[in-house]
């Protein structure tokens, strides 16, 4: 597991699971088992934002890459690259 992917479970699972891990992997789908909603898109929004350090543009918060956490591991790395100039 990658840091960026631990850094993600570990958010997801104590801020929206009530610190419960069991279950949850990179490939839980998280908006279809309603574990995520808009609201909560947004605070991830700003938790990867703040935790690693990208700018994540309006148009790339859609639900592709916020429908798991290797998703959103998969959008970190994107950004990290754009803003490296890959």
């Amino acid at each position: 597991m990658s840091s960026i992917e631990s850094s993600l479970v570990e958010y997801v699972s104590g801020n929206l699971l009530e610190g419960s891990v069991e279950g949850l992997d990179a490939d839980t789908p998280l908006l279809e088992l309603n574990i995520l909603d808009s609201v909560e898109v947004l605070t991830i929004v700003q938790f990867m934002q703040s935790e690693f350090g990208v700018a994540v543009p309006v148009g790339r918060v859609v639900p592709e890459n916020f429908g798991s956490v290797r998703a959103m591991c998969g959008l970190v790395a994107e950004l990290k690259q754009e803003a490296n100039g890959v």
